[in-house]
């Protein structure tokens, strides 16, 4: 059999699939004016992002097992308080065994290949969506992932699959959040995450019995006008040279 043999169910779609969405960029070619030489486009010359979705599909599927899990706090809780407090869900995780086999068609023509290799690259095709991290969207019988990645891959390979593949693939929900920010975040200290303002004066007066000890009723004697620095005597009777003025000896 060249093209291999396709089951009679096929003529419906198949109930468990996973989509992948990857983002190219498409370059528009344009002609240089005078020489007629294609060159490459770019963001500035007509290149486009485009983004494209590509459906894979399993030749069979004998078991597909899903588990959702929430996980509560071990801690007492008081009574009356609200339990979605004190508990969390887990992402959800789907488990499914996948068949290939070389003597079958694709489900979509040509997209593993025909003939010998087929189920080695349909295997090989998982590995890559895994170590690239792509983002699927898994559909099952019994629920719709929107957003998954494969986790895990596991696979058997014995005298049994010698012409075909025994798999299994791990997918792992993936938690997006969005923060919306409806007002202006103020800040608690603006004094010293925006502006700090000056502190306020407040001056004190002197004791007097300090100024008393710095100040004399006395005047100057004429021959110490000079004297930057005159002393008063310990006493208050007047006025010493602080140190030799010009002209004066004690």
């Amino acid at each position: 059999m060249a093209t291999g043999w396709r089951p009679t169910q096929w003529s419906k779609t198949p109930l468990t699939s996973i989509t992948v969405k990857q983002t190219t960029n498409v370059q528009t070619n344009v002609t240089a004016v005078g020489t007629g030489e294609q060159v490459g486009g770019s963001a500035s010359t007509g290149g486009t992002t485009q983004q494209q979705s590509t459906i894979y599909f399993f030749d069979g599927v004998p078991s597909v097992d899903h588990y959702t899990v929430r996980r509560f706090t071990d801690h007492p809780i008081q009574s009356g308080t609200s339990v979605v407090d004190h508990s969390y869900q887990l992402p959800d995780r789907v488990i499914i065994s996948g068949l290939f086999s070389d003597a079958m068609q694709s489900y979509q023509s040509g997209q593993y290949g025909n003939g010998a290799g087929r189920s080695v690259n349909a295997y090989q095709t998982f590995v890559n969506l895994q170590k690239t991290g792509a983002q699927i969207q898994l559909a099952t019988r019994l629920q719709q992932y929107p957003l998954m990645g494969i986790e895990e891959i596991r696979a058997s390979d014995t005298e049994r699959t010698l012409y075909g593949a025994d798999f299994t693939v791990v997918f792992r929900q993936l938690i997006i959040a969005n923060a919306t920010v409806t007002q202006p975040i103020v800040s608690s200290r603006p004094n010293t995450s925006q502006s700090t303002n000056a502190g306020s004066l407040q001056p004190t007066s002197t004791d007097p019995s300090v100024l008393l000890n710095h100040t004399s009723s006395l005047p100057v004697p004429p021959e110490l006008q000079g004297d930057p620095n005159p002393q008063l005597n310990s006493d208050g009777s007047g006025y010493q040279a602080g140190y030799a003025a010009p002209g004066y000896a004690p």
